[in-house]
């Protein structure tokens, strides 16, 4: 009987403490799942808050985006009204005019009367301007040298474009043809991503950049072509710009200086060092104070640091 009742405390403490084992396993599991649940729930937050954020960047970047085009868009309709209400002043603020081109473009601003004869009286140069409706501007013919022959055909355009037609013989012929950027005038035979050339040529046998300035092409053609002398002095009379011509050595002409408006102020002064190395040195105050340097590399002017 004793046995008995032992046997049986035995196994109900046995079979107490599996039932407590068992509950605990299942007790665990069940704070294992909770956890597991929770670790997912904190996970679907994160994602959740990272698509939130990433769909809110994209908003604000379209957004940005819309309201910068719609900057631009505005800045450069603004840009397009003021070129066709004033091309005169608008294109003044481009970049390599010549001195005929200013008085040319400063002419443009006068209130418009049917025709302008000779805008820049006293210059080298003769504008008349014309206005065929009476309303604006929209032609413009320049005599460089005074010779009774257009050696220029301007025609501005009812939006503000200016194109340029050249005589480039003198004759009345024009054979040329530019456009005016603010980056200056463009020749509109040259394809826009290459740099055409003419058959001018410095004196290294280079050729010279299509659009490059009447002076520069003059400039090579006469130390190319004129007998080498000491000093040539005002070697391209009748014409807008002044050079004076220096040979040092007598062999060869190493020096020049260019007055590009008469104002007898040199506003550049070449020197060529050697077959390779030809420098321009500039005054853009035109006060003869030389604080632009440029070299002539590949048919083009690149300016020093």
């Amino acid at each position: 009987m004793k046995f008995r009742t032992f046997r049986n405390v035995i196994s109900m403490v046995l079979f107490l403490s599996l039932g407590g084992t068992c509950y605990g396993c299942y007790a665990w599991w069940q704070r294992s799942l909770l956890v597991e649940e929770a670790e997912k729930q904190e996970r679907q937050r994160h994602i959740a808050e990272e698509t939130a954020r990433r769909e809110a960047q994209q908003k604000l970047a379209a957004a940005t985006a819309a309201k910068n085009a719609a900057s631009s868009a505005a800045t450069a309709a603004a840009e397009d009204a003021a070129r066709a209400a004033t091309p005169g002043g608008y294109w003044l603020k481009a970049s390599n005019l010549r001195p005929v081109d200013t008085d040319a473009l400063t002419a443009l601003g006068r209130p418009a009367v049917d025709k302008i004869k000779d805008a820049a009286r006293g210059k080298p140069w003769k504008i008349n301007v014309y206005a065929d409706d009476g309303q604006r501007f929209n032609r413009v013919k320049i005599d460089l040298d005074r010779d009774e022959k257009d050696d220029e055909s301007w025609t501005i355009f009812g939006d503000g474009r200016i194109e340029r037609k050249v005589s480039s013989k003198d004759n009345g012929t024009m054979d040329g043809n530019f456009r005016l950027e603010l980056s200056g005038w463009v020749d509109m035979r040259a394809p826009a991503a290459t740099t055409a050339t003419t058959s001018t040529t410095s004196p290294t046998g280079t050729p010279v950049a299509a659009g490059s300035r009447g002076v520069d092409t003059d400039m090579f053609d006469l130390v190319a072509r004129l007998p080498v002398q000491e000093k040539i002095k005002d070697a391209t009379k009748g014409k807008a710009w002044k050079i004076n011509l220096y040979s040092d050595d007598g062999q060869r002409f190493n020096r020049a200086k260019v007055d590009l408006n008469r104002n007898d102020k040199w506003d550049e002064s070449w020197t060529f060092k050697s077959a390779t190395d030809i420098e321009r040195q500039v005054a853009p105050a035109d006060d003869e104070k030389y604080t632009e340097v440029y070299s002539f590399q590949g048919g083009a002017w690149v300016k020093k640091p």
